[in-house]
């Protein structure tokens, strides 16, 4: 298991208290005063309510038993036996040969930012859409009931975003097989990648679990600090065996910090 998160980090990663603490004997000046300070440069925890599917790579058209789409991972899984799962994502036949492609899907962290509540974004007002990011989750149905279940993924995100992280976290080293900030494979330079290869292993038949994984294992503080990520499948599980299975699709995901 993961060590617990800060409650209130600023950025770059520093504690809350503690800047306010080098501000006040920096500065002399009031506690309020500080304090303020020190939240208008607040980084918030995601929160999974309020994350906004953005889109997708393509999609497949829907039928009578599904439907399809980027927002319908965000719907928690029921297991319903009298119907089962009806919402999903797959993306467009044709889009995977031999099991591999480079469908994606896209996240906003802060989907809801701007419309009040405590939502977090009041005081964090430097990057009111960046979120703190620590463990993705992703649902699918267990072959051989689901063929075109995902098998492998990586996380990309803003370039810009990506960038500024780096200049705190001090380099942009390999890690493995893959470097922070490398170029994406989603199909657009704006993104980058942001993690190395998750893969969901197969499971006992017909229980379907929620796989989790750790987004930034390589940092000190095992968190991302972004606005947007996508999911991008490199691998369904059957198609290397299947010619027919040539998509990818997934049930549901879910963001935590």
């Amino acid at each position: 298991p993961l060590p617990v998160p800060r409650a209130y980090v600023v950025i770059g990663g520093h504690a809350g208290d503690e800047v306010e603490a080098a501000l006040l004997r920096a500065t002399g000046l009031p506690q309020g005063i500080v304090e303020r300070v020190a939240r208008s440069l607040e980084v918030p925890r995601v929160e999974h309510r309020r994350v906004r599917a953005a889109g997708c790579s393509s999609v497949a058209e829907a039928g009578a038993a599904y439907s399809f789409g980027a927002a319908e991972t965000l719907v928690p899984w029921l297991d319903d036996a009298a119907g089962g799962r009806r919402e999903a994502w797959i993306s467009a036949p044709g889009t995977y040969h031999r099991g591999e492609g480079r469908e994606w899907l896209e996240y906003e962290l802060a989907g809801d930012r701007g419309v009040g509540g405590d939502c977090g974004d009041k005081q964090a007002l430097l990057h009111p859409g960046i979120r703190r990011l620590r463990t993705v989750s992703v649902r699918i149905p267990v072959p051989p009931a689901g063929p075109l279940a995902a098998r492998m993924f990586h996380l990309e995100a803003p370039r810009e975003e990506i960038d500024e992280l780096l200049r705190w976290e001090g380099g942009s080293e390999a890690r493995g097989s893959w470097r922070l900030g490398e170029p994406g494979l989603s199909g657009d330079e704006r993104w980058v990648r942001a993690s190395s290869d998750f893969e969901l292993l197969p499971s006992e038949r017909g229980t379907n679990p929620m796989y989790e994984w750790a987004v930034a294992q390589w940092s000190p503080r095992l968190e991302l600090a972004v606005s947007r990520v996508r999911l991008v499948f490199t691998s369904n599980f059957t198609g290397k065996e299947n010619p027919w299975a040539d998509a990818v699709g997934v049930w549901e995901v879910r963001f935590a910090c």
